[in-house]
C-alpha cells in the first residue's frame, strides 16, 4: 500500500493530559510538501454546550483551557473549571473545508476518574475487618470496570452504550463515597451482554 504524498491525510488524537482543566489535541495529518495549509480549525463541542471553533496550530500538540472553549469566561483573569465529563466531538478542518474535515468522539472522564482516586485513597485497606475491606474492594473494582468498559465502547463508537456505563458508573461511586446501605447486596447496575 503507497502513501498519496500529493494529498492531505487529516488526523488526530486527544492526549490524556492527567489536568480536568485542560484538553490536549495532537495533530498527527500528513500535509504534503506543496499544500499550503490555511485556515486550520477545530470546532469542539464539549456535551452539555454549544460548539467553539478555535483554530490550531498544524502537527502540533494544542491545550485548550475551560476560558478557550468559552466553557467559564474569556478573560485571562477568571478562574479555570474543570473541563466537563461526557462525549465530546471535535471537527478538524483546513481550507478547502469540504475536501478536507474530520470528525471524532470521545468520552472524557477525568472528573469521575478523579473522584474515584480520592475514594480509593479514602479506603482503609488496612482495616481489621476483613469481610468490610473485601467487600469496599469488590465494590471499588466493579465501578473502575464500568469506567474503563465507558471509555471501551466509546472508543467502538457505541456512544450511547457508553453513557449508560459511565452514568451507572458515576452512581454506583456516589453511593459508595455516600456510604448508602444495601448498595452491594442489592446493586443496581447490570452488565451488557447478559
Amino acid at each position: 500500500m503507497s502513501l498519496d504524498t500529493n494529498s492531505v491525510t487529516l488526523n488526530f488524537t486527544i492526549l490524556d493530559v492527567h489536568d480536568p482543566k485542560l484538553l490536549g489535541v495532537m495533530d498527527l495529518s500528513f500535509y504534503p510538501t506543496s499544500f499550503t495549509i490555511t485556515n486550520p480549525t477545530l470546532e469542539i463541542t464539549p456535551p452539555g454546550f454549544n460548539k467553539k471553533t478555535i483554530a490550531f496550530t498544524p502537527s502540533s500538540l494544542n491545550f485548550f483551557n475551560s476560558n478557550d472553549l468559552g466553557l467559564s469566561c474569556t478573560t485571562d483573569d477568571c478562574g479555570l473549571i474543570a473541563l466537563p465529563d461526557g462525549l465530546w466531538q471535535i471537527r478538524m478542518s483546513v481550507s478547502p473545508v469540504d475536501q478536507h474535515n474530520l470528525t471524532k468522539s470521545f468520552l472524557n472522564t477525568l472528573n469521575i476518574q478523579r473522584t474515584f482516586g480520592n475514594a480509593l485513597m479514602k479506603t482503609d485497606i488496612v482495616q481489621c475487618n476483613d469481610q468490610m475491606k473485601k467487600q469496599q474492594m469488590e465494590m471499588l473494582d466493579d465501578i473502575w470496570y464500568y469506567i474503563q468498559c465507558a471509555i471501551g465502547a466509546a472508543n467502538s463508537c457505541n456512544y450511547s452504550v457508553a453513557m449508560d456505563l459511565y452514568r451507572e458508573a458515576a452512581v454506583m461511586l456516589n453511593d459508595f463515597v455516600e456510604c448508602k446501605p444495601n448498595y452491594y447486596s442489592n446493586p443496581r447496575y447490570y452488565l451488557y451482554g447478559q
